[in-house]
């Protein structure tokens, strides 16, 4: 038989100090994974305590038998038995790994979310940096599944693979260390579906273990260090009482803290929050890595004298951010203070992050040589007033945002975690007009050191707005910078809607195309809670009859399935009609006039049929349910 060989095809591109490679591979027969629909491979487990390992384990042969048929035996090494007779792929650091010298090369920063992919005598090793939690592993077990069957996850209910009798081992050498290292996308989609935001290479705080702490101080259910209930309120809590902990006046009835204490009870104040810090979570908290001491979801911050006291002794007049720093650099060597006079070696010597919001008045950095922030603290960066249609540079607010972004750059030496938006809280029915700007935002953050990136979409909602491209598109992105956007559009279309992508992509540019022309038209603001996304003059009544028109053409393409494949049908039919919702709405609106008294009653029927079938019980993140 002739025997051909896959060549791997190298890219490199440089991308700040690290060197990203994209390998492509021509698809050419030498060793055979799969032979007529059948495996002798074995997959080996190093560790099957560890989740990572074990969802990349269960992945790949759910993948591999979705695209051939085949099945494997699987190993776990602290319990059973290895054939030596038969070849396998080694997940994570195994005895087999080991004694076959397969070690990760050392040129790259793999950090949590890198691998190495090795395929040598038949077998492959995926391996990842054993310093972090093994998530590389599941990653290179993605990338090894795209290699061998064209693997991709589109949606939870959208796997693609390619059928296969026979499945082809290439010669693989690659390593590789994603443009951000961890990422997170706020949806409620991903917050329910721990499985896809695991295919999407995604996590969430809300089941992910790394995070302990985060939120605003005292409105967060995870915050209670220096809870108001508990430390302000004399009747309730008489024996803690300390009110000069907190602002003068609350907004919203939430205090801030007042990070001098108004020059009463520093002391005190340092000393309780760091007890509660390692106490109630450190100590019960071994794997988390991320801390937060955050801030009220206000601007109401304090202005007694003390504290404009303590900012001019340390040149940092007007920034609370300043003042923050220094108190939580005392929190710092406290909580460390106590682990050394508890003999805790382990969590002093723990990797664990302390953060502090990047919000409202605390996003602007001090200039000051007097504060030096402890190496162990991070901002979560939050630039909540950028307008998300444009980039860093467009703007006075934006290039004001992106000024701030570059001194904590300095300031923090990179330690930036950063806390984006992906929603507009005024109306979850519409599209948020981000699609141009959010690879722009990710090239800076990643510019300025930043490898931890997060955007919060609708977290308690189910939403429209395309929601399930978005996810594929911009988790694309987060692990991979150097891809087109529309690329990844285009793409995701035609496998999500398939005989409908054509209409869905025109519904899609008619929407960008309507945004830019009214944004550029009259230099509006396009933020979080913008009224461009529920605006007559925007919606037009030509833009909104061609965006139906473009959704009822994709109805029409799928139509041919109601005898073929009715599953597929109602599936595809429920995913364009998921999108009609927004322009039911807009229609219902502001245009009832245009139609008779029955088809006006038709729609409002179907609307308010998808938004019961959907589950979306808010038109925004303060108001009630929507019913025409």
């Amino acid at each position: 038989m002739k025997k051909i060989f896959l060549i791997p095809f190298i890219v490199a591109s440089l991308v700040s100090c690290n060197v990203t490679t994209v390998y492509e591979y021509n698809v050419i027969e030498k060793v055979k994974l799969v032979s007529n629909n059948v495996s002798d491979y074995q997959l080996v487990k190093a560790n099957s305590q560890n989740e990572y390992i074990n969802i990349a384990v269960n992945e790949f042969a759910t993948m591999i038998e979705k695209s051939s048929g085949a099945t494997f035996k699987v190993v776990d090494e602290l319990v059973d038995s290895f054939d030596s007779s038969l070849p396998y792929i080694s997940f994570g650091v195994t005895s087999l790994s080991e004694a076959n010298n397969i070690q990760m090369p050392t040129d790259n920063e793999y950090l949590n979310s890198g691998y190495y992919l090795l395929s040598e005598d038949k077998n492959i090793y995926i391996l990842a940096d054993e310093n972090y939690n093994l998530e590389g592993v599941l990653y290179g077990t993605y990338r090894l599944l795209e290699i061998l069957i064209d693997y991709k996850a589109y949606s939870d209910d959208e796997i693609y693979v390619t059928n296969k009798d026979d499945i082809y081992i290439p010669p693989i050498d690659e390593s590789y260390a994603p443009s951000f290292d961890e990422r997170e996308l706020g949806y409620k989609e991903l917050i329910s579906n721990k499985t896809l935001a695991t295919r999407l290479r995604l996590f969430n705080k809300e089941t992910d273990s790394r995070w302990a702490l985060h939120g605003h101080t005292s409105t967060n259910k995870y915050h209670n260090l220096l809870n108001q209930e508990t430390y302000n309120d004399p009747v309730k809590h008489p024996e803690t009482y300390h009110p000069e902990w907190f602002a003068d006046a609350p907004s919203d009835t939430f205090y801030q803290l007042c990070y001098s204490a108004h020059g009463i009870d520093y002391d005190g104040m340092v000393n309780e929050m760091a007890n509660n810090l390692y106490i109630n979570y450190i100590r019960k908290n071994s794997t988390a890595k991320y801390f937060m001491i955050g801030q009220e979801d206000n601007r109401a911050f304090c202005t007694c004298d003390a504290c404009q006291h303590k900012m001019k002794e340390y040149g940092c007049e007007g920034k609370v951010s300043g003042l923050i720093v220094l108190f939580l650099n005392d929190v710092i060597e406290k909580v460390e203070s106590i682990m050394r006079n508890e003999g805790d070696l382990a969590n002093l010597n723990r990797d664990i992050r302390y953060v502090f919001f990047g919000y409202y008045q605390s996003i602007k950095p001090f200039d000051s040589d007097k504060i030096i922030p402890n190496k162990k603290l991070y901002i979560e960066f939050a630039p909540i007033e950028l307008d998300y249609a444009k980039d860093f540079y467009s703007g006075a607010t934006n290039t004001e945002l992106h000024t701030c972004l570059e001194k904590w750059d300095e300031i923090l030496e990179g330690r930036i975690i950063v806390y984006s938006y992906d929603v507009n809280f005024n109306n979850f029915l519409m599209n948020f007009n981000n699609f141009g700007s959010f690879k722009p935002y990710l090239e800076e953050y990643k510019k300025h050191h930043v490898k931890y990136f997060y955007s919060q979409g609708a977290v308690i909602n189910n939403v429209t707005g395309l929601t399930n491209m978005r996810l594929y598109v911009e988790s694309q992105l987060l692990w991979d910078i150097n891809q087109s956007y529309e690329d990844l559009v285009h793409d995701f279309m035609l496998h999500y809607y398939k005989d409908a992508a054509e209409s869905l992509e025109l519904y899609y540019k008619i929407t960008r195309d309507r945004y830019t022309y009214y944004v550029n038209a009259n230099q509006v603001v396009c933020g979080i809670k913008s009224d461009i996304v529920d605006n007559l003059e925007c919606w037009n009544k030509p833009t909104v009859d061609a965006l139906q028109n473009a959704l009822n053409s994709g109805l029409k393409a799928i139509e041919k399935y109601k005898d073929e494949d009715n599953e597929l049908y109602t599936k595809l039919y429920y995913r364009i009609k998921r999108e009609m919702i927004t322009t039911y709405y807009l229609l219902i609106s502001y245009y009832s006039d245009f139609y008779s008294q029955s088809a006006l009653e038709e729609m409002k029927v179907d609307f308010n049929h998808l938004v019961n079938y959907f589950k979306l019980t808010k038109i925004s993140e303060a108001g009630t349910g929507i019913e025409f």
